[in-house]
């Protein structure tokens, strides 16, 4: 098995640094193929890198990030609450930094993104990352971005815009 990532997301998009995780037997040919196609490498940025994992930084940072992530997720499940005893269905959120909130309709999905443009809220629609038909309605709720205070009102917003759309309001 191969994994593949990057740092952009866990540390900072400018690092532009990825790695490989490979198997014993792999190492080698793989360090011969990229010493090939890429002569110039970032070498400075990668030995300080290594030295910021080995020093353990870099675990706590991602400990640190789970705890933050964790709190905010927690915050916009209280700020859907009310919508979320009425019926709305919110995804598991194990990990990540974002729920998914299903909806019955694509024309439920529209209204409440074009109202939420409207209160300079932004939502993104679930049907958008769907390729091809059938697509599912719902909405994209990513807070690794937003502070409690945003979180608050933006989820307290679709909570009682989902209500009003559905009368319970």
């Amino acid at each position: 098995m191969i994994y593949v990532g990057t740092f952009s997301k866990v540390l900072y998009p400018g690092l532009r640094l990825g790695y490989l995780v490979l198997p014993e037997a792999l190492v080698e040919p793989f360090r011969r193929a990229n010493a090939r196609l890429h002569r110039e490498g970032q070498y400075l940025v990668q030995a300080a890198l290594a030295d910021f994992i080995h020093e353990g930084h870099f675990a706590r940072h991602v400990a640190q990030m789970r705890e933050c992530y964790r709190k905010r997720q927690a915050a916009l499940r209280e700020a859907l609450a009310p919508a979320v005893a009425r019926g709305l269905m919110l995804s598991a959120g194990q990990a990540g930094m974002h729920l998914v909130a299903r909806l019955d309709t694509l024309a439920e999905e529209r209204t409440l993104v074009e109202q939420a443009a409207a209160a300079d809220i932004l939502l993104s629609p679930l049907s958008q990352y769907y390729l091809r038909p059938p697509v599912e309605a719902g909405l994209v709720l990513g807070y690794a971005g937003a502070t409690p205070a945003e979180i608050a009102r933006a989820g307290g917003w679709l909570a009682q815009r989902w209500l009003a759309l559905r009368g319970e309001a």
